[in-house]
């Protein structure tokens, strides 16, 4: 294949590829092409804007000056929790939401471990991993909440990086109660 993939890997990027190879499943790559696109261009600009309009807790000051209409948006992207139900299956889209939840809570206190040791490269190496997990997944806010942390953790500034964290949990709180409600328990 001449065509490459970074990482985070898209589940759905990396079906878009076997599709092209393996010429099936066409007209599903044709509805999630433009939702992925519209999501993908706005993700690191609009992240504070996105969460202060879903839970309003982020800081004011750290706040982005970018202007969105976006009203209320998902904390998980549930075209990418369908797509890969129908990609693995009901059953399997439960075990890897069960993975993420024991995963995210275990990754989430080596975060505020790092943070509190002050250990900057555990943390970003931490929120990376974290980003992309929650990417996978579809909880975009959380990977992007992440994604910035991990920028934060690089600079070192202690007083962002705690924002992030705060943030992060909540975050994490909620997309941890949709996840369990509307999957789990379904």
């Amino acid at each position: 294949m001449d065509q490459h993939l970074s990482k985070p890997i898209n589940l759905w990027q990396l079906f878009q590829l076997l599709e092209k190879w393996g010429k099936y499943i066409v007209d599903m790559r044709a509805r999630h092409t433009q939702q992925l696109t519209d999501s993908v261009s706005e993700q690191d600009e609009d992240i504070f804007q996105r969460t202060t309009q879903t839970h309003s807790v982020i800081p004011p000051e750290i706040t982005t000056t970018k202007n969105h209409s976006i009203q209320n948006p998902p904390s998980l992207n549930k075209t990418t929790l369908n797509n890969l139900s129908i990609l693995m299956g009901k059953t399997q889209l439960q075990k890897i939401i069960q993975q993420f939840l024991d995963y995210a809570q275990v990754q989430y206190a080596t975060l505020q471990e790092a943070y509190q040791m002050q250990n900057m490269d555990l943390l970003q190496h931490k929120a990376h991993q974290f980003k992309g997990e929650a990417y996978q997944i579809g909880a975009e806010v959380l990977g992007d909440l992440c994604k910035s942390l991990e920028k934060s953790s690089h600079s070192g500034n202690m007083a962002d990086i705690k924002k992030y964290l705060d943030c992060i949990k909540i975050e994490l709180q909620h997309v941890m109660t949709i996840l369990t409600t509307e999957f789990l328990s379904a």
